[in-house]
């Protein structure tokens, strides 16, 4: 049997491990991506920016690929002829599969305005960008960041770490609105400004200014900006463009069922690019986290030797620390009223070390939580939204104490937990 792989990120690597222990004689492995080299940590590009560790760092250990019975294709694939069994790629090659694991993670959204193409504009998703980013940083003294999302802070804590002055325009009244909480966005914003990192509020980039390499930026409110640098995070979308013209059914990803098998019996999903269900209120999303990923790889690969091994779901959960502030959230912690949701939140107004709690409830269960500052007992709580556990009063959530109780109780009481 010959399977292919499609990727070299976190899903893929957890799916070629996970075939190579199961791996009977006879099968073969393909593995087909772009990238350069394969197997490396996205989320640790900004640590290699800012020269917290080396560029080998990035990449996974122990992972053989030098077997004959393993072939390494360094092409992007343009098409999926699904019913015909096979990949093109962008040399025309083609690629044979029996089994087919999607793994391909997400590609950076492009910024909509003129000049996006000049060098020294940058997005952040591959160490192809992390490389040059790193380079320009090392010639240039003044930086901007458009977005602010966790990317593009990530982009500006890493340039602020390399010595340089650095401007995030963000086009909303807050950062972090996939959070939603003004409170969050003010502590970040405030931690920031501390640190020298100027954030814009409700300001976009109408142009980039230069020749061929990048000299400043026209904002949407008509005042130019000096830059060699600009780094853009305008989010992120699943790499799928290639499921075009084929029976794999898709909507923001790529639609798989609890074996993370597509619509087509033969080809499996894994990571960004796999749209599933999560375990808080039961509905179909896609959940970008590393671990997450790791865990859909093995499935796939799994599933696809035979095995009857179901994806039960996760809760994203992302965790971040800027300028020694830490910052989790966990589920669905949207801010917007909506039926049916209820929002508890408690704030300890200390500017240099703020504490901040929400926990988001739903028909009784917990289903969400940001906690900044303080993040103890962040572990306890995912596993209350993952057990849908029923919560009678959330209010002691809210407070280091009541997290500390809840804790005591359940460890003096397990026997009735």
């Amino acid at each position: 049997m010959k399977i292919v792989i499609m990727g070299s990120g976190a899903a893929a690597m957890s799916a070629y491990r996970t075939l190579i222990h199961q791996k009977e004689d006879e099968n073969e492995i393909i593995i087909v991506s772009p990238e350069e080299r394969l197997f490396y940590s996205r989320v640790l590009l900004p640590n290699y920016i800012a020269g917290k560790i080396e560029r080998d760092d990035l990449f996974f250990k122990g992972i053989d690929i030098n077997r004959k019975d393993v072939k390494v294709i360094y092409h992007k694939v343009e098409r999926i002829f699904d019913r015909e069994g096979y990949l093109e790629l962008d040399n025309k090659e083609k690629v044979y599969y029996d089994k087919l694991i999607i793994s391909t993670g997400s590609k950076a959204k492009n910024i909509e305005c003129k000049n996006n193409h000049l060098e020294g504009v940058y997005n952040l998703r591959s160490i192809i960008d992390a490389d040059q980013i790193r380079d320009r940083a090392f010639q240039s003294d003044e930086c901007i960041v458009v977005g602010g999302g966790l990317v593009s802070l990530k982009a500006a804590w890493c340039l602020e770490a390399l010595g340089k002055k650095v401007t995030i325009l963000v086009n909303s009244n807050k950062v972090l609105s996939a959070i939603g909480d003004n409170t969050v966005s003010d502590i970040v914003i405030d931690k920031f400004n501390k640190a020298g990192v100027l954030i814009l509020k409700n300001t976009g980039v109408s142009e980039f200014i230069g020749e061929s390499s990048l000299e400043g930026a026209l904002l949407d409110n008509g005042a130019k900006i000096k830059c060699n640098l600009a780094v853009v995070g305008k989010g992120v979308t699943p790499n799928i463009d290639f499921v075009q013209g084929t029976d794999i059914k898709k909507d923001e990803g790529i639609l798989s069922d609890i074996y993370l098998k597509s619509s087509v019996d033969n080809i499996y999903v894994a990571g960004d690019v796999a749209e599933s269900q999560n375990m808080y209120n039961d509905e179909e999303t896609l959940i970008t986290l590393w671990p997450d990923a790791v865990n859909q790889g093995r499935i796939a690969a799994l599933n696809i030797m035979g095995n009857k091994v179901q994806y039960t779901g996760n809760i994203p959960v992302n965790s971040v620390t800027f300028f020694g502030t830490s910052i989790i959230t966990l589920g669905d912690v949207k801010d917007k009223e909506r039926e049916g949701y209820t929002s508890f939140t408690e704030y300890k107004r200390d500017h240099d070390n703020p504490v901040f709690r929400k926990i988001v409830m739903k028909d009784g269960c917990i289903v969400g939580a940001v906690l900044v500052g303080e993040i103890n007992y962040s572990g306890m709580i995912y596993w209350d939204i993952r057990r849908k556990l029923k919560v009678n009063n959330p209010q002691e959530y809210l407070t280091l104490r009541g997290l500390e109780e809840i804790y005591i109780h359940r460890n003096t009481n397990c026997e009735n937990f």
